[in-house]
């Protein structure tokens, strides 16, 4: 809710977030992608930014079985 917890909640998180500052950025990004709570992880491809899911936090967890995280790779990660 301030930027103290924002910091400590980051600090467990394995990836990467908005610096707290850019709160209008990260509206904006909640609103596109339609994330409603946290944590969240949307995958983007690298080509052309399209979602490959908006389960990411779930996709990650998979490990390395479900690398490039398509849905094919994704099947063999849930199923590992």
């Amino acid at each position: 809710r301030d930027e103290a917890a924002f910091d400590g909640y980051l600090g467990k998180m394995p990836w990467l977030a908005l610096p707290f500052a850019e709160r209008d950025l990260a509206a904006d990004l909640k609103r596109l992608y339609g994330v409603g709570g946290i944590p969240t992880l949307v995958l983007l491809a690298a080509g052309d930014g399209a979602v490959i899911t908006d389960e990411g936090t779930e996709a990650v967890s998979y490990g390395a079985e479900a690398w490039p995280f398509d849905p094919p790779a994704l099947a063999r990660g849930a199923a590992a």
